[in-house]
């Protein structure tokens, strides 16, 4: 029996795992439904043997594409203006003063007319892949979840790959400083400001690790900072990465968020930010 992906990956609604596939993460096979392969999941759906006519399944996972389009340079620098309207970078000097404005240049952050976060992902040949447009609380730094999260790539309907957020510091680091990849690219723009020795970069999301965007950290010595509540799902997923990965020299996972919640330090769900910023504020009082 061989299996095709089907070109129209929309058309399925849902991931066989329950997720909405808005994203077009999960590619169907053709004339199937709840079988394929999904980015988000990093995982093949095959037909049950025991329902199929024949045991032996042909097939290629799909790759991401070699060619998409790219954001423009002058579309990103005009999003460099007005920064200081910019709640999320109106947050960041609340906590370094002056030092943020480094920040805000080191992750090349832009800034929307409602006063939101662009988030460019910017790889390491200085390309803009695409842009993640976020909302926060100018005086708690927590997202507003009453504004979704937008992807400039389909503002503008184009096509885009992903990488790792904070991938084009790689131009200016040194090879032998460690990389530290949290999930979130607020947390990464944070912990860059309290721990500057280290490159900190960010997956998107706890299902962001998809091998392909560890290709450009050959030879460097990466850790993975995952959230409380995702330290097992981020170990499965570094013992992929080592076996794929060869020349990158992984660290054991973090388990660092896992103990501060047990010591009553973080809240459920927190990540490193959140307990780095609660110290800040004790500090403060």
């Amino acid at each position: 029996m061989e299996l095709k992906f089907d070109k129209k990956r929309f058309r399925v609604k849902y991931c066989p795992c329950g997720k909405s596939n808005k994203d077009g993460k999960f590619v169907p096979y053709e004339n199937q439904e709840k079988f394929g392969y999904c980015y988000s999941c990093i995982k093949t759906y095959l037909p049950n043997n025991d329902n199929s006519n024949s045991n032996n399944f042909n097939y290629t996972a799909p790759v991401e594409p070699d060619e998409f389009q790219l954001i423009k340079k002058e579309l990103v620098e005009k999003s460099w203006s007005n920064y200081k309207e910019n709640y999320f970078t109106i947050f960041l000097k609340k906590i370094f003063g002056y030092d943020s404005e480094k920040l805000i240049n080191d992750f090349c952050l832009g800034t929307t007319k409602s006063n939101g976060v662009i988030f460019w992902l910017i790889d390491q040949n200085m390309q803009c892949r695409t842009g993640k447009i976020m909302h926060y609380d100018p005086n708690t730094g927590k997202r507003r979840k009453d504004i979704y999260p937008q992807w400039v790539h389909k503002i503008l309907n184009q096509s885009f790959q992903q990488c790792l957020f904070g991938l084009h510091q790689l131009c200016d680091k040194p090879k032998q400083q460690d990389i530290h990849i949290v999930e979130s690219e607020k947390t990464a723009v944070i912990m860059s400001g309290f721990h500057p020795q280290i490159t900190w970069l960010a997956s998107g999301g706890s299902t962001g690790l998809q091998s392909w965007k560890f290709n450009a950290l050959k030879g460097r010595t990466v850790c993975l900072f995952p959230d409380q509540g995702k330290y097992e799902l981020w170990s499965e997923q570094m013992e992929r990465l080592q076996s794929i990965h060869k020349t990158i020299n992984f660290q054991p996972t973090s388990i660092e968020c896992e103990k501060w919640f047990k010591e009553n330090e973080l809240e459920k769900g927190g990540d490193i930010a959140d307990y780095y910023i609660n110290l800040f504020n004790k500090t403060k009082q």
